[in-house]
């Protein structure tokens, strides 16, 4: 069955007439961090998650991924910050690759990464935030979105965490900065893009 599901969904990236496939997980749109504007930047001394990869961070600590342009940003949180010195969050990006190399897990590893640090050290009142970007049209991008969907409600399910999937506004995902998500070690919000409100 996960044969066929690699294959159907392979086919959904890789047909022209459904739309461009997505772009590789070596995006262009990865912003220098250096020349962000002054507003909303993350702390400093933040641990860095890059594409397909999943980490974990003690409370007060900080995570911040950038690039996030088709791939997909996870946040699991404790819904109050954790105890000090104990892990209450974790951000994955989420990149479509379809077949695991040595650089890059399978899309099924990526989202069993997350679950194994959680597993680790579960968290009090855990709450996981699928922030997603819109399909607009591309059959593609929305059977990855589809699918990363799904698939965190049933891993969430066997352990009580509600999921929220959360469309992202890309209007500014082209412009430095634009591509970034974090979440704040001292309050748990989660920001993305150049945007100074939180979206969770």
């Amino acid at each position: 069955m996960q044969l066929f599901k690699s294959i159907a969904f392979f086919a959904l990236l890789s047909t022209p007439s459904l739309g461009e496939p997505l772009r590789g997980v070596r995006s262009n749109y990865v912003a220098d961090v250096g020349k962000l504007e002054p507003r909303a930047d993350p702390p400093a001394g933040y641990d860095t998650v890059t594409i397909g990869e999943t980490r974990r961070a003690l409370s007060g600590d900080t995570l911040f991924t950038n690039g996030l342009a088709t791939c997909i940003g996870i946040v699991i949180r404790s819904a109050v910050p954790g105890p000090s010195k104990t892990f209450d969050k974790i951000l994955a990006h989420i990149s479509p690759t379809l077949c695991q190399t040595q650089e890059n897990p399978s899309i099924d590893q990526q989202l069993r990464n997350i679950w194994a640090l959680y597993d680790a050290q579960p968290f009090s009142q855990p709450q996981a935030i699928v922030a997603y970007p819109p399909a607009n049209g591309d059959a593609g991008q929305d059977a990855f979105n589809s699918y990363v969907i799904g698939e965190m409600r049933n891993y969430a399910g066997q352990r009580n965490c509600p999921v929220t999937p959360i469309q992202r506004d890309q209007t500014y995902v082209n412009n430095p900065g634009g591509s970034r998500m974090w979440i704040d070690g001292s309050n748990q919000n989660i920001y993305w893009s150049t945007f100074n409100t939180p979206i969770a």
